[in-house]
Parts: C-alpha cells; structure tokens; sequence
C-alpha cells in the first residue's frame, strides 16, 4: 500500500473518530473565545511533521511522547506468536501507531490521544 494512500486511510479515521465522539456534528452557531466567533478555518494533519502527544493512561497521570511520526494504525488482526494471525483481539484494532526518532514504534489506543502538538521544527 502506498503512503498516500495510507495517509488518506489515517485522515478518514481521525474524522470517523471525531465524527463520534461529537467533534463534527453540524450546528447553527460558531463556537466563541471570550465572547467572538472562532474563525472559520478547516486544518489538515499533515502526516510528514513529527508531533507531541499527550495520552491519557486509565487511572493514572497523562504520558508524553515527543517528536514522534504517525506512521499508520493496526489493523483487525494480531499475530499469534505461532506466526498466524488471529481476530480475537479486536481491543488491539485500530490503534494508532506513531515512531520515534530511534524508530522504535508505539501503538496507542485513538481514545487516549488527548493533544497533538506539532514539534519544534529544530528538534529534527
């Protein structure tokens, strides 16, 4: 599968995840900050930065990771550590998948995801 296509697959889970969790529902009125109208501007991930993210972890304190890239997400099946693979973790489908600079990768549920900052462009 090719990058773009790929890319294209991670943007429509960001929006099907915002989708339900009340983020993209359609409304009359502009939400406001202090009082006016928050522009009208549509902004795009773009999947070729690196990132900061800060993770909720279940009952405990939030967790960074920073100067990673959002690589990809898991898919519906795990491999079986016999080498064949399985449908029997749906807990572990569609979890986020992000690298850091040492290119270990780390696999992160989409609901912990709590804020994405892009990196300092100098920490390349």
């Amino acid at each position: 599968m090719n990058k773009s296509k790929i890319n294209l697959i991670i943007l429509n889970l960001f929006m099907f995840v915002a989708l339900l969790s009340g983020c993209a529902t359609e409304r009359t009125f502009m939400p406001q900050v202090a009082g006016q109208d928050v522009p009208r501007a549509n902004f795009t991930i773009d999947f070729e930065k690196r990132y900061n993210l800060v993770c909720s972890q279940y009952q405990g304190p939030s967790r960074s990771y920073e100067n990673v890239k959002i690589i990809g997400y898991t898919g519906t099946e795990v491999k079986e550590s016999s080498g064949t693979l399985s449908k029997g973790y749906a807990h572990f489908s569609h979890w986020l998948v992000v690298e850091r600079v040492d290119a270990r990768k780390v696999y992160l549920p989409m609901s912990s995801i709590i804020v994405l900052e892009e990196t300092d462009r100098e920490k390349k």
